[in-house]
């Protein structure tokens, strides 16, 4: 089974993909290649750092804070233009990252970080990019849940009853088969 990590990361791309945006298809998962201008406006995904912390000793579990980077870049014929581009294309994504911001429950909590705009105007045509970070809060019990905890199968159970005359010997002493689904 995949990290948790990927599978974020991997709701959020397809989320992307099927939202409409200014970026179409062009949706990337931690793509590491430049972006040539003829490919925006795009929309890249990071997972870029994450906090752990201890929610339970018993059986361990980590509460997690993963943060993720998207970034949007487009550009635009006129430099003056671009401001409003970039807004509404965060105004698209923001939107839908959060028409179901726990992604069919598979986290627990996202929430809007910081946000960071960039203009480049040394191109031929003024581009600009928007950063957008989530903070997306999640759990992971280790050993994972799909992994052995290390007990039995609990395949019986014992009952012995000995009725309120209590005189050491049991009026009823069963040994049950528990039925495996």
């Amino acid at each position: 089974m995949a990290h948790q990590r990927k599978l974020i990361r991997d709701a959020i791309v397809l989320r992307l993909l099927q939202a409409g945006t200014l970026a179409e298809r062009r949706v990337f998962g931690s793509r590491a290649a430049p972006l040539q201008p003829k490919e925006l406006p795009a929309l890249l995904v990071y997972t870029k750092s994450e906090q752990v912390e201890i929610s339970n000793v018993a059986p361990q579990e980590f509460k997690r804070t993963l943060t993720v980077s998207l970034e949007l870049v487009a550009q635009s014929d006129r430099e003056e233009t671009l401001d409003d581009l970039l807004d509404e294309f965060a105004f698209q994504v923001e939107k839908s990252i959060f028409s179901d911001q726990y992604f069919d429950d598979l986290v627990s909590e996202c929430v809007l970080g910081d946000t960071d705009i960039e203009i480049l105007s040394d191109g031929e045509k003024p581009i600009g990019a928007v950063k957008i970070n989530l903070l997306i809060t999640y759990f992971q019990r280790l050993p994972a849940d799909d992994s052995s905890d290390g007990f039995d199968d609990f395949l019986k159970i014992g009952t012995k009853v000995d009725l309120p005359t209590a005189d050491g010997s049991f009026e009823n002493d069963d040994l049950v088969d528990i039925p495996q689904s």
